[in-house]
């Protein structure tokens, strides 16, 4: 296509007059042919258009509107917003905070450090084995670097 069809296609496309395009579409006979095809094409999108603003059938949103409350499934949200199951799991939450409290108050001491340092745990004897320093020099040895690594003033 040549550049007098390009530039002046859209106005020749709307019914405005354009004169340099017609001038070259009389001695151009390849622009002529793709200029009545164009217009051909125009006018079959011209003929789907449609003329109306389609409106849906009266009732048609009362119709979705049911048809979605009847396909609906019970969800796991509302489970949460039953006043039953609310009670019950508030009573739950409430045990368990008790039993985790009275856990952690009950308690003893030395297990609460042994667990908040798991290296004394790894070079600690058993609870109940008597104590004998000086029979295992290397465990000794170990005993003492990880008390003195893991030290922590008493408040």
């Amino acid at each position: 296509m040549h550049d007098p069809v390009i530039q002046n296609l859209e106005a020749y496309l709307e019914g405005r007059h354009a004169p340099e395009l017609e001038s070259h579409v009389r001695s151009c006979g390849s622009c002529r042919t793709e200029l009545e095809l164009m217009v051909k094409h125009a006018a079959l999108f011209h003929a789907l258009k449609v003329e109306d603003q389609l409106a849906p059938a009266p009732g048609f949103y009362n119709r979705v509107a049911a048809r979605i409350e009847s396909q609906a499934q019970p969800s796991f949200w509302d489970l949460l917003l039953d006043p039953i199951f609310g009670r019950r799991l508030v009573f739950a939450t409430a045990a368990l905070v008790m039993v985790m409290s009275g856990y952690l108050m009950l308690t003893p001491t030395e297990a609460a450090q042994i667990s908040f340092a798991p290296e004394r745990l790894l070079v600690s004897p058993p609870p109940n084995a008597p104590t004998q320093v000086g029979q295992d020099v290397e465990n000794d040895r170990n005993v003492v670097l990880v008390d003195m690594v893991s030290y922590a003033q008493a408040d």
